[in-house]
């Protein structure tokens, strides 16, 4: 059975896993390319969901569990794959809808095994169908996903391969030789140099990596300081509630939120504009949760709103940071590295929920504001001078 050990130490492997993962996986997608990392992380995800139900011990079931939770950690290349394949005006778009093709899934998969567990087969029903799943997206990944391009070794080779896409710097549009086309960077050596206000190429994406790092995980230590890691514990123990009255809070959550991913996708909002209203998102829900004193709809609204403020925030901020980058210029570890900061800053906030819980429905909680509303503040300037960054640098 799955007792109490077996499933602390599964989660225990299954998050440093998730932490350690990403930049691995950036690393192996940058050398080897996307498909052979997408399609090698299903294979053996689907071989770990396939060996869930026979394992002998506790240690080889967390290990399991772990290898299993690692498709979530691909994000990163997701997002860098977008940014380079995707025009930049539907970037946003494109992002949406991944993620709500995602939160359609993982609605679906509790109703599967519900459906499962009521026509009478257990857990290892319930993993074969995990295992068929994960192999069909191997499947799919593998015929969809394009070869990775070999570099070039010479102007002929160019030429017979067409490859023009990098013929001219993006900045200032003079012809590229043979030998600055070879980094793909699409600038010429004078605008690698001077980039943008003074700075070259590396030491401009260093700071935008760095501020958009940090907005992020100021959002997320909030959240989990304020809102995620604490909302259980409140309510069981301010208000007398159960786990069907969690998992009902959790199921509804679960379907709005896929319909307003959906809706999001749909309605066409420029990237900053969204990414600015989802950080407004952010504070209003834990402003919501936080002020004293505590109240029941407060608690469970604070809830939802941060869970779709989540939801909206990152696909348009992606799509930002990408565009200030240059689609050509976007990698896989500046996109793993970006995707890595909300969960540094959650796993953080989840820390610091254990020292501010004792003071929940007090003014001294609002604290946990305080994060959100610094990074409100950054997003909001970012925002406002987007459209101008992004024509000086088009």
């Amino acid at each position: 059975g799955l007792t109490d050990r077996i499933y602390t130490l599964a989660l225990t492997a299954a998050s440093v896993a998730g932490m350690g993962a990403p930049v691995f996986f950036g690393l192996w997608a940058e050398r080897r390319g996307e498909r052979e990392v997408y399609v090698c992380v299903s294979a053996v995800a689907a071989a770990a969901a396939l060996a869930l139900p026979c394992v002998p011990s506790a240690w080889l079931f967390a290990a399991a569990w772990s290898v299993l939770s690692l498709p979530p950690a691909l994000r990163g290349i997701r997002a860098a794959y977008f940014a380079r394949h995707v025009a930049p005006q539907d970037l946003s778009r494109a992002s949406q809808l991944a993620s709500a093709t995602g939160l359609l899934g993982g609605f679906c998969a509790p109703c599967i095994t519900g459906l499962i567990g009521a026509i009478g087969h257990g857990f290892g029903a319930c993993a074969v169908v995990a295992t068929l799943s994960l192999l069909a997206s191997a499947v799919l990944l593998h015929v969809c996903l394009p070869r990775r391009r070999v570099k070039v070794s010479s102007p002929v080779e160019d030429e017979e391969d067409g490859l023009t896409d990098t013929d001219e710097c993006e900045q200032c549009r003079t012809s590229l030789s043979f030998e600055e086309r070879q980094y793909a960077t699409a600038l010429c050596d004078s605008c690698w140099d001077n980039y943008c206000a003074g700075c070259s190429f590396p030491q401009y994406a260093r700071k935008l990596l760095l501020s958009f790092c940090s907005i992020a995980a100021l959002l997320e230590l909030g959240m989990n300081a304020g809102v995620q890691a604490t909302f259980q514990p409140l309510v069981v123990n301010h208000f007398n509630w159960d786990m069907s009255d969690i998992a009902f809070v959790n199921f509804v959550s679960a379907a709005a939120s896929t319909a307003v991913s959906l809706l999001a996708a749909r309605i066409r909002v420029p990237e900053h504009l969204q990414a600015a209203a989802a950080t407004a998102l952010y504070c209003t829900s834990l402003l919501l949760f936080a002020t004293p004193p505590l109240s029941e709809w407060r608690l469970v609204l604070g809830l939802v709103l941060g869970l779709k403020a989540q939801i909206l925030f990152m696909a348009p901020f992606s799509a930002m940071f990408s565009r200030l980058l240059g689609r050509l210029r976007v990698t896989n570890c500046l996109m793993t590295c970006l995707c890595m900061a909300p969960a540094a800053g959650g796993a953080l906030g989840t820390v610091l929920a254990g020292f501010l819980l004792p003071w929940a429905g007090s003014f001294i909680f609002l604290l946990v504001l305080l994060p959100a509303t610094v990074a409100m503040a950054c997003m909001l300037w970012i925002a406002g001078s987007y459209s101008a960054r992004i024509d000086c640098l088009s």
